[in-house]
């Protein structure tokens, strides 16, 4: 099982690469630990734009696309893609 992480914006910039593919070992995961593994494969990524467990103001997530989400403790389901941007990245 996976989650598809699409970056954007500066996040893209630091990981440089635009999609990674996270394996869950659950059928659902939360935001923040998808936070975690990111900070482990991005550093730089991580500096600049996570604080622990947590997003940095002025960064944010999207389920699909469809929904905005900023708290750790939310879910995320396999399968699903999760969208990391600048705040300001929208038009």
């Amino acid at each position: 099982m996976f989650v598809l992480v699409e970056l954007f914006g500066i996040p893209r910039q630091r990981a440089g690469q635009a999609v990674v593919k996270l394996e869950v070992c659950e059928e659902s995961t939360c935001l923040g630990n998808i936070v975690l593994q990111l900070t482990k494969l991005f550093p730089d990524l991580a500096e600049e734009c996570f604080e622990g467990r947590r997003l940095q103001t002025g960064y944010i997530a999207s389920i699909g696309g469809k929904t905005f989400v900023r708290s750790p403790d939310t879910k995320i389901r396999a399968g699903e893609s999760l969208l990391v941007m600048s705040a300001d990245s929208g038009g």
